[in-house]
């Protein structure tokens, strides 16, 4: 490490968050739970253990607690198992407390931008607050089974009978086995992080009580210091699972028997118990802004002591915390003056506040600071109750949202002082409403207590980062094709998105689904841009097997196609692939070490065509709309004015002007060089956004573009090969310049059908049960007759010409001179023909000779589709307009 990034008041940066925590299953919803004044207490669930055996209301009754009530995390037990390739069995013996560890570092990382973001892994710390293993109780119930039947505790069951009830009523606990000791080890939950994520630094797990969690992040702190790591994830752990600490905690006095924490209240009577799960991403805040990381906080002093000899082991000591205070305002170099908001520990004892508001308070006279302008105080206690060893990092993520949203919120359950803490005599201001905080320096600082049983103290300073604009990366979203007249909305219409979901079995993609359109329905979520949320989900997430791409534009149609993506998995015999509508594809992916799937480019002919075809995407993408113009300069020469204001007109202020406009594009002198153009400059545009193709083929004119995509030609040369042959085709001396049709039957159908009729013929395959005719107008007139006489659905088609017909003879001959001028190599990739019978090689002859008889020669699209197949092509994407040619290629190839 160089020395000008460490030192001991180094500062540190937070980059990340995941947390689950009561009645919250991310932080956004915490926080809004916090803002509102919302409290999670309520009795013991059922599926923790039944409290009807441990609760007396009278306090001297043995081994009982005299309230029934916490605040506990739903549904503590789910897991991903397969994202972290945990197995079942292992699955079974493994502490919730680990298994949420894991899942808020992995929701920490992704926050950080960092789940596919490389960072320096081996060099980065785990450092975990956690104190009490209930699980590991239940883990041994069949042991202590055995123990009470072979007397360990001073008696023995009385019959055969008796012995053998004591072993069947644990009889469903699972054996210990190989798994069990590593699953229920408080010492190995940060180990176990460690090797989920290949994490190589320093990674233990800690035990200060109460202050475990912020003595983690202490730790963390000054490892960052000092250079021995250059990230870390810190942070800690409780879940309620028996009811030995709120029964132990009763006997104390603790617990309060109304089952309510009511912090700096007069009616403050004790905590309630708590889960709580959290883990955040740290780095040093240079490293941070180099590399662009959104910083949601700056820890700026950190201070741990311990208060030595006092009245007892859990009682405070008021000297203890006026250390640590003042030990954290040195480290950070600051004055506890500059601070706006505290967040307190907070555990609404009889002993507990009123030392701490004592040193507090003192603390701040001390600095200077007046009653005329206190700085706030609170403690998520009064949400949440106590989270024990968790206890810290639940006051630090309130914390790290109270900078972000510069709001001190409302303290639940406050209504009168209590009277022992004699906030009248400090600068301390309870909030009772969510009030705007300002700095009381040059920048916003809070800062976050935490005591321990035992006597360990922490403090953290923080204050908000460097700049309050967002260090946002540049994202590229993709358009995704809504509908007709789509691609030619208003430059100021919502830009459409294509969001990516993945998860490794379909039952958790549905769940994944349904936790979006839930985060992005609520608040303050709703409030993110769709290409925020697009580019986080596609650029900065590792993506698994089964994958939904969700297109919308705007948050409520991603909200909707969201749910009605979850709700379709969630049917018992949903599959994949399956498409809902146009704006819903699901997909399986393979297994990870699956090879990539090769992708093939289609590229449309002439009929796709339209005035403002891709305005959206061109007026919003620089890259897109410098490739266009580029590429249509190449034809301007040719051209009674620039190729641009065919596709672009300015005057379309009437249905005349679009009219004309229209019919001008129609042109095929001019629709070929723009449908190559656009062609070709959407295929540039994917590829800058990393969608590289394997194959390229097109439909008819595509062709052109197809060769340019591969490389045997350049994109510029494209566009001025179909100049000129577009110009050759309005050229030819023609009486009639003849009709085409699309028949919905196979090849040997229509040919059947064209036998006795002149001046007609099949000019594309399209798919197995659709092939085009094309002749003259009298020929495709008496065929259309025929063919719908025969039951056959028939569709006229918009164009210029007879295309792919002996009537096109003569234009082999305008190409010939600019044939011989291009300067052909060999393909990048594989180039499919829909004229020849095998893909172009990067044989001069044989390309030049698809070129000069591509206007005569029958499309055979089917044949180019099977060569691109052959080639290894399993992904077909529509570069340019709609999706024709997806949907044939569906159509020949199969899904």
């Amino acid at each position: 490490m160089t020395s000008d990034k460490t030192s001991p008041s180094t500062p540190i940066a937070i980059v990340g968050v995941g947390a689950r925590f009561p009645k919250a299953r991310d932080v956004d919803a915490f926080w809004s739970n916090i803002y509102a004044g919302k409290t999670a207490f309520g009795p013991v669930p059922k599926d923790r253990w039944n409290h009807e055996v441990f609760f007396s209301a009278n306090q001297r009754d043995v081994d009982k607690a005299w309230v029934n009530a916490g605040s506990f995390i739903d549904d503590y037990q789910e897991f991903a198992a397969l994202h972290y390739g945990i197995a079942p069995r292992r699955l079974e013996v493994m502490d919730p407390q680990q298994r949420l560890l894991i899942e808020t570092t992995r929701v920490a990382i992704q926050d950080a931008g960092y789940e596919q973001r490389d960072f320096p892994r081996r060099r980065t710390g785990v450092y975990v607050g956690l104190s009490i293993a209930e699980f590991q109780q239940l883990t041994n119930a069949r042991l202590l089974a055995m123990r009470l039947i072979g007397g360990d505790f001073g008696g023995t069951p009385g019959s055969a009978e008796l012995r053998k009830a004591l072993l069947d009523l644990t009889d469903h606990v699972v054996p210990i086995r190989a798994f069990t000791l590593s699953g229920s080890l408080t010492a190995l939950a940060a180990a176990s992080v460690a090797q989920t994520f290949d994490l190589g630094g320093p990674a233990y797990t800690l035990d200060s009580a109460c202050a475990s969690a912020s003595i983690a992040v202490h730790d963390a702190v000054n490892q960052l210091r000092t250079g021995h790591i250059d990230a870390a994830v810190a942070g800690g752990a409780y879940l309620n699972l028996a009811p030995d600490n709120l029964v132990a905690f009763t006997k104390i006095g603790a617990i309060s028997p109304t089952g309510a924490c009511r912090p700096f209240d007069a009616r403050a009577d004790g905590f309630v118990q708590s889960d709580g799960v959290a883990m955040i991403f740290l780095k040093r805040l240079e490293d941070a802004l180099a590399d662009q990381d959104r910083i949601y906080a700056v820890i700026r002093g950190s201070g741990a002591n311990n208060d030595g000899r006092g009245e007892g082991p859990m009682t405070p000591r008021k000297e203890g915390q006026l250390e640590v205070l003042r030990a954290a305002y040195a480290d950070a170099g600051l004055s506890p003056a500059s601070v706006s908001y505290f967040e307190a520990h907070g555990t609404a004892t009889s002993i507990g506040d009123p030392v701490e508001v004592e040193a507090l308070g003192t603390t701040l006279l001390e600095s200077g600071v007046t009653a005329e302008a206190p700085a706030y105080l609170g403690s998520v206690k009064g949400n949440i109750g106590h989270a024990m060893s968790a206890a810290g990092i639940a006051g630090l993520v309130k914390a790290i949202k109270v900078l972000q949203h510069r709001v001190a919120p409302p303290q639940p359950g406050f209504q009168k002082p209590n009277p022992k803490l004699n906030l009248d005599r400090y600068p301390l201001h309870v909030p009772t409403a969510p009030t705007e905080l300002s700095p009381r320096d040059d920048v916003l600082r809070v800062a976050v207590s935490s005591f321990g049983f035992g006597g360990t103290n922490s403090h953290l300073v923080l204050e908000e980062p460097p700049t309050r604009v967002r260090a946002r990366r540049v994202s590229r979203p993709i358009s995704v094709d809504l509908g007709e007249g789509a691609g030619a909305a208003h430059a100021d219409a919502p830009l459409p998105e294509a969001v990516l979901v993945s998860a490794p079995t379909l039952p958790l993609l549905a769940a994944h689904l349904g936790e979006l359109a839930d985060a992005i329905a609520r608040g303050p979520a709703k409030d993110a841009s769709l290409a925020d949320v697009a580019y986080t989900l596609n650029a900065r997430r590792r993506h698994e097997r089964f994958r939904a791409v969700i297109g919308a534009a705007t948050a409520q149609a991603l909200v909707e196609h969201l749910q009605a993506a979850h709700d379709v998995l969630q049917a018992p015999d949903s599959a994949a692939p399956l498409t809902l509508g146009r704006h819903i594809a699901v997909y399986d992916a393979g297994e990870p070490d699956a090879p990539a799937r090769k992708v093939a480019f289609l590229f449309p002919g002439q009929g796709a065509q339209r005035v403002g075809l891709m305005a959206d995407v061109k007026a919003r993408f620089a890259g897109f709309s410098s490739a266009f113009e580029g590429y249509a300069r190449a034809a301007d020469s040719r051209l009674p004015r620039p190729l641009a204001s065919y596709l672009y007109p300015q005057d379309l202020t009437s249905d005349h002007a679009r009219e004309e406009a229209e019919k001008a594009l129609e042109a095929t002198e001019i629709c070929q060089p723009a449908m190559a153009a656009l062609g070709l400059a959407t295929a540039r545009f994917l590829e800058d956004v990393g969608v590289e193709p394997a194959v390229s083929l097109g439909h008819s004119l595509g062709e052109f573009a197809a060769l340019a995509s591969g490389g045997i030609i350049s994109p510029e040369d494209a566009v001025r090969l179909v100049t000129v042959r577009g110009a050759a085709m309005r050229a030819l001396p023609l009486d009639d310049t003849g009709a085409m049709a699309a028949v919905m039957a196979d090849e040997a159908t229509v040919q059947s059908a064209l036998q006795d009729i002149p001046g007609v013929w099949v000019a594309n395959i399209n798919h197995p049960r659709q092939v085009s005719i094309s002749g003259t107008t009298l020929g495709v007139a008496r065929a259309t007759e025929a063919l719908t006489g025969m039951g056959l659905e028939v569709q006229p088609l918009s164009v210029s010409h007879a295309f792919h017909t002996p009537m096109m003879d003569g234009v082999s001959r305008s190409l010939e001179p600019v044939v011989a001028g291009l300067d052909f190599k060999a393909p990048t990739h594989v180039v499919a023909s829909c004229i020849a019978a095998t893909p172009h090689q990067g044989d001069r002859e044989q390309t030049a000779q698809v070129i000069l008889q591509h206007a005569t020669s029958p499309v055979v699209f089917t044949r180019a589709l099977q060569q691109a197949r052959e080639a290894g092509a399993s992904v077909f994407v529509q570069v340019g307009a709609g999706g024709v040619l997806t949907n044939l290629a569906r159509a020949t190839l199969g899904r």
